[in-house]
């Protein structure tokens, strides 16, 4: 009889050591889940984070595009002051003052309508410069085939005697035919051997002529419209 009581006694004492151990392993495992929870939830603020400094390149990404497009802004005005930047044909290229008593006159001539098969410059001048063939150049930037040339500080109130020429006089315009028929671009003529052209010097003063005729390129009759060709190989 002592020894079953003894033996129960044994037997439920195990068992209340199994309980609580038990127990003891439940309360373990909870805690090691909050505990692995609470990380995990660190980790994804810090993934977060992470996510939020991306997002902050982001936003200098764009300011960056943005900066793109002011640059490329820039580059467009520069492209539209380019543009601009062809041949200036009226007054606009002189400078913004002359000495006293003098201006400053743009002559303009129109090279498309040229016989001429090929011509490597064009020159004005004139008695103002002895008809030097080479002293005075025009230039054509834009290679619309008007060449430009500006003459600084001309007398007010004077006229300007002045003619064409390429090359240094290896070809120079030649007007008698048109003043024969009646035009009126270059009064001074012997109708015979020359005719040269004049231009009153007054603020603002700017010629559109067309080299060889008293008339607009596109109007000039029996002119073959040629533009200048590269010299022959040798």
């Amino acid at each position: 009889m002592n020894r079953s009581r003894a033996s129960l006694l044994l037997l439920v004492s195990l068992c209340l050591v199994i309980t609580a151990c038990g127990e003891q392993n439940v309360r373990q495992s909870t805690t090691s889940g909050d505990t692995a929870s609470s990380t995990d939830s660190s980790d994804g603020a810090d993934a977060g984070d992470a996510s939020d400094t991306p997002g902050t390149d982001a936003t200098d990404g764009v300011d960056a595009a943005d900066g793109a497009d002011t640059a490329d802004g820039a580059d467009g005005a520069d492209a539209t002051d380019a543009g601009d930047g062809g041949d200036v044909t009226d007054a606009s290229a002189c400078p913004e003052t002359s000495p006293p008593g003098t201006t400053c006159v743009v002559l303009n001539v129109d090279m498309s309508c040229t016989e001429l098969p090929w011509f490597e410059q064009v020159f004005v001048t004139g008695p103002w410069i002895d008809w030097c063939g080479n002293c005075v150049p025009l230039s054509d930037p834009d290679g619309d085939m008007v060449y430009t040339t500006v003459l600084e500080e001309q007398p007010l109130g004077s006229t300007l005697e002045y003619k064409y020429a390429v090359d240094n006089w290896a070809d120079q315009e030649y007007l008698v035919d048109d003043m024969l028929e009646e035009a009126s671009c270059a009064p001074i003529t012997d109708f015979d051997e020359y005719a040269n052209r004049t231009l009153l010097i007054e603020p603002g003063a700017a010629t559109n002529d067309t080299y060889g005729s008293c008339e607009p390129c596109e109007g000039a009759e029996g002119v073959e419209l040629r533009f200048p060709l590269p010299p022959p190989e040798n």
